[in-house]
């Protein structure tokens, strides 16, 4: 029954292990994720930057009168 023991022991100890690594393996995958999203953040912060501008940029160009257009004047 020792020898039982014994093989369970190193069982228990190689679980043990293999469950310190998987958790701070955990932490380290936690903070890589959170520095994705932010960095995911600050990415569609910039794309509705550029999509205020666009829309600007579109609207003064729907506002240029046609007969500025044949006379030459654009709203640049």
């Amino acid at each position: 029954m020792e020898n039982v023991k014994q093989l369970i022991v190193k069982e228990v100890e190689k679980i043990k292990v293999s469950l310190t690594a998987y958790r701070a393996s955990h932490t380290l995958l936690e903070e890589e994720l959170s520095k994705n999203e932010k960095y995911i953040d600050e990415l569609v912060d910039a794309l509705a930057e550029y999509k205020v501008v666009w829309d600007i940029i579109e609207k003064e160009e729907n506002d240029i009168d046609i007969n500025d257009i044949y006379e030459g004047k654009t709203n640049d």
